[in-house]
């Protein structure tokens, strides 16, 4: 009776190392398929590039980034806490002086960044070192597709996806249909 009891006992912790073995393998899948996501999330932020300007090329509706000159930082102190080195946003309104921004970032000179919520921040000309502005660019962008495209085929070839979105598990036949 000592053995069948041994040999159930082993049994039953080898049906329970394949079945934790199967949600290892479950959870590995949906980690690789979070880890894609994120990753062509990611990616995305890619498609655009930051171009040098001026303050006079600056147009509203465009994100910038400018760094803060010494004149800056002072003049900005009360409004934007002092030490600010360049502000990100978007310049809703410019004249030849000033630009009005909506603020989403600032970075400090001792390397911290602050993130605004669209607060209005007028930046002057005389206040500004350099600018930088964000735009589109083709040729990020379609790497990133092309890049994509590549891995979804390389997904579809090694684990038969088309079979998984039809339903079909991978080696089994449907059914016959009922004999009348």
């Amino acid at each position: 009776m000592a053995g069948l009891s041994v040999s159930v006992t082993k049994r039953t912790v080898r049906r329970a190392v394949r079945a934790a073995g199967r949600c290892l393998g479950v959870l590995f899948y949906q980690a690789t398929v979070a880890l894609g996501i994120t990753a062509t999330l990611v990616s995305l932020g890619g498609c655009y590039k930051s171009v040098p300007t001026t303050f006079d090329s600056m147009q509203p509706n465009t994100t910038i980034v400018a760094d803060v000159n010494d004149q800056g930082r002072v003049s900005l102190g009360q409004n934007a806490g002092p030490e600010v080195a360049r502000v990100e946003g978007k310049v809703v309104q410019k004249s030849d002086t000033a630009a009005k921004v909506l603020v989403s970032s600032i970075w400090y000179l001792n390397g911290t960044e602050s993130a605004w919520q669209g607060q209005e921040l007028m930046l002057r000309n005389m206040d500004i070192k350099s600018v930088t502005q964000r735009s589109f660019s083709r040729s990020r962008t379609t790497t990133a597709i092309i890049g994509l495209a590549a891995v979804a085929a390389v997904v579809i070839a090694k684990t038969g996806f088309v079979g998984f979105l039809s339903g079909q598990q991978e080696g089994k036949q449907p059914p016959p249909p009922p004999e009348q």
